[in-house]
């Protein structure tokens, strides 16, 4: 009985145990868990989003129903460009606890980002309903409005956050945005006064006051702005690239050159400002002290390889060519397979294309592409060298690869479009130029190329309503007037297509383009005087316009009216004296009417306006050969 007695204090003693052990074991679990928490915060707040993301993941391997574990790690990946991971790792927070607002906001905001404003709106609702005067969710309601373009709602909600709290930059922000979309400057402009009366220290109000006042072409006050910010925030690059811009706007270079040393010091180690200076002070003339500054900088910082690849550019902009080879090679040399040495032979390629050196090209493009099977500067230069030798397969596989890569780049979508071309497929190269205009409508080459597919297959229809589509989104479009006129003259409707270049007068009166068009529409429909009256009409409008004299002297000629001839082109010096084509025509009309003094007097005159001109050294040579002999 005496045993028995026993056996359950025995258990009572154990049980107790057990449950000391496990309290002790949860608390020792708990804090460990808030130690990672701890450490996962410490290093967000440092910016180091990598370790960061360790510890909160450590914290919910411990414990995996902590809300607020996800909510950080979700920013974490935010910050890391993890969209997916940060959106999951959000809901995840809300569905262990629907109170975490900041979780909730967040996935509004990429609701919003979605443009799914339904379910954005029902964030900031779920949120409002419980706190009204949450700053967050009310400013996630303004975005909701916008998104709808209801921009006086979006107002209202964002005069609401300013009166909780007037301290909330981008309410003011966000407030003169839609006011300027609004067409109403001084609205913006009393919004932006009112944020930095509240908030005199607020860089991002004084850039947002300076752009609206330069805006306006007040270059005083917006300078003023960007100077009294800088006092309270001189480390502010930011502010000093926004001077930059208003000095070179207002062509102030010394102040310019100021800002730029003042970014140098702001950054001494860093090789951007210096290339920025070198380039600006070389481009005023200045290219030894450019130079120098690059130079110094390389002599402080000589393991800093992409100084020298800078240094390298700035020789090659210069067309300091053997200097700039120079430099790329010492770079591929000092460290062989470093990612800048890649680079550096990139580059190497391109000065040896531009060279016409195109087998050393590609050979220094392989060697890139061995190193970075993926090196797009290289895939460019390849299947750029593909595309002179009508290689067109090679061509448009790296064309393709590129396109993927980077299907934003219309540059590249032209490239391809070519490429397609070389391989014989113009239904492939009609998509790829169509997605150029795209992502470019003003793309004037990839224009070209597209049109002349439907060009060379006489398919004018196609290309008439093709040119229309454009013309719809955008109707002062001068060069699409300019190819619709064309088409339809192709395909022989002078009617339209004189209408396309009527339009073009209309749209510029003064631009000379419309009339030659319409000039030479009416020379093939042999209305030459119709023609002579568009060609004098362009000379009117615009003395300048040398191609429409041209054609006026051929047009009175073509009458036997070489009086007529003479008087245009003598007409035409007089109005335009500074224009060296002009005295040209003059000099040509001149020698074909066999008047060699008066010929040759107008050519050395076009020849002091333009040197260089080796067509009219030769007619030159020519006038002075039918000079009378003076002996």
């Amino acid at each position: 009985m005496r045993d028995q007695g026993l056996l359950p204090k025995s258990c009572l003693v154990i049980v107790s145990l057990f449950l000391v052990f496990s309290l002790l074991a949860c608390s020792s679990m708990e804090d460990k868990r808030d130690k990672f928490m701890a450490q996962g915060k410490a290093a967000f707040n440092k910016e180091d989003y990598i370790t960061a993301r360790l510890h909160f993941k450590n914290a919910l391997q411990l414990d995996p129903k902590l809300a607020e574990g996800y909510l950080w790690l979700g920013k974490t990946e935010l910050r890391l460009k993890n969209a997916r991971n940060a959106f999951g790792s959000f809901s995840k927070a809300v569905e262990l606890n629907p109170d975490l607002y900041e979780a909730q906001i967040s996935l509004g905001n990429f609701y919003l980002l979605a443009k799914k404003p339904d379910e954005a709106e029902a964030k900031a609702k779920l949120i409002l309903e419980k706190d009204p005067k949450n700053i967050e969710a009310l400013k996630l309601w303004a975005g909701v409005a916008y998104t709808r373009q209801q921009q006086g709602q979006a107002l209202e909600i964002l005069t609401k956050v300013r009166g909780i709290d007037p301290h909330h930059i981008p309410s003011y922000l966000m407030a003169s945005v839609i006011e300027r979309q609004r067409k109403n400057p001084q609205a913006a402009a009393a919004i932006l006064d009112e944020g930095l009366k509240a908030n005199p220290q607020a860089p991002a109000l004084s850039r947002a006051r300076a752009r609206l006042a330069e805006q306006q072409k007040d270059y005083d006050q917006a300078e003023a702005l960007l100077k009294k910010a800088e006092e309270f925030a001189h480390q502010d690059l930011t502010l000093q690239d926004d001077l930059f811009r208003l000095y070179i706007l207002t062509k102030k270079w010394g102040q310019a050159e100021k800002v730029l040393r003042r970014k140098l010091e702001l950054e001494p180690d860093k090789i951007a400002p210096a290339a920025v200076l070198a380039h600006f002070l070389a481009d005023r003339g200045r290219f030894e002290e450019g130079e120098k500054v690059l130079q110094d900088f390389i002599a402080k910082h000589p393991e800093n390889a992409e100084a020298k690849l800078a240094m390298a550019n700035y020789y090659q902009r210069y067309r300091k060519i053997g200097r700039a080879e120079r430099e790329l090679r010492e770079i591929i040399e000092q460290e062989p397979t470093g990612p800048i040495a890649v680079q550096a032979r990139g580059q190497l390629a391109v000065l040896r294309l531009t060279q016409g050196k195109q087998d050393e090209a590609e050979k220094l493009a392989e060697e890139v592409l061995k190193s970075n099977p993926k090196d797009m500067m290289a895939l460019k230069l390849q299947g750029t060298i593909a595309i002179a030798k009508k290689d067109g397969l090679k061509a448009v596989t790296n064309f393709r690869i590129l396109t993927q890569d980077q299907p934003e780049n219309p540059e590249l979508w032209h490239l391809l479009a070519r490429a397609h071309l070389v391989n014989e497929e113009e239904a492939l190269a009609r998509e790829a130029a169509k997605k150029t205009l795209d992502l470019k409508p003003d793309y004037l080459e990839a224009r070209g190329s597209l049109y002349s597919i439907y060009l060379k297959n006489k398919d004018y229809d196609d290309l008439i309503n093709l040119i229309k589509n454009y013309l719809r989104t955008n109707d002062q479009d001068m060069a699409n007037w300019s190819s619709l006129g064309d088409v339809y003259a192709f395909k022989g409707d002078n009617k339209e297509a004189r209408a396309a270049f009527q339009k073009m007068v209309a749209l510029q009166p003064k631009n000379p383009s419309g009339y030659l068009k319409l000039a030479l529409l009416s020379r093939k429909m042999k209305q030459s005087e119709q023609a002579i009256s568009y060609l004098q009409k362009a000379l009117q409008e615009n003395p300048n316009a040398s191609p429409a004299l041209r054609l006026l002297v051929r047009s009175y000629r073509e009458q036997n009216q070489s009086a007529k001839a003479l008087e245009a082109a003598r007409a035409a010096v007089a109005q335009a004296p500074k224009n060296a084509e002009m005295s040209q025509i003059l000099g040509e009309v001149l020698l074909v009417q066999k008047q060699p003094e008066a010929a040759a007097a107008a050519l050395e005159k076009s020849l002091v306006l333009n040197p260089y001109n080796f067509q009219v050294l030769g007619l030159l040579v020519r006038a002075y050969e039918e000079l009378p002999d003076q002996a």
